[in-house]
């Protein structure tokens, strides 16, 4: 690794125009990984997880269906290792998902849980949301800095 943020092959899926590649999820293990990655626009879903959580790593399927069933540029998704993330410190030793919702480098919703459905509802929510503040029709609310 060389400290940028990438994705592996697995979270890659052919698009649209040929040759084209779709990054379906960001893997973000460092610092330097989180700072990028919250330089990015849009509504980035975040997968705060530690790897000896069952239930977080289960999670990562819905997460990617979700993401290929909502598609669109507006929205991207993250798995970020809380182990190694000063600023995900408080997320650490939980055996219980966190999902952070993240736009403009400010966490804009929070979820705990593995509930697929539930996760689903409120992405597509904070989409409408995002794209109404892009839009100039709403204001944006922050539920706190986050880095």
């Amino acid at each position: 690794r060389n400290g940028t943020v990438h994705a592996t092959k697995q979270n890659r899926r052919m698009a649209g125009k040929k040759g084209a590649m779709v990054q379906l999820q960001l893997e973000v293990n460092t610092e330097d990984e989180w700072r990028k990655m919250l330089t990015r626009e849009g509504l980035i879903v975040v997968d705060v997880y530690s790897d000896w959580c069952g239930p977080c790593v289960g999670m990562v399927g819905n997460l990617k269906k979700i993401k290929l069933d909502i598609g669109g540029d507006m929205l991207m998704l993250a798995m970020a290792r809380s182990d190694e993330i000063k600023c995900l410190e408080r997320f650490r030793n939980k055996s219980e998902p966190t999902w952070m919702f993240i736009a403009n480098g400010h966490l804009v919703n929070l979820m705990f849980g593995a509930n697929a459905p539930r996760l689903a509802k409120l992405i597509i929510q904070e989409l409408e949301n995002e794209r109404k503040v892009l839009a100039g029709e709403k204001e944006r609310e922050w539920v706190s800095k986050t880095n």
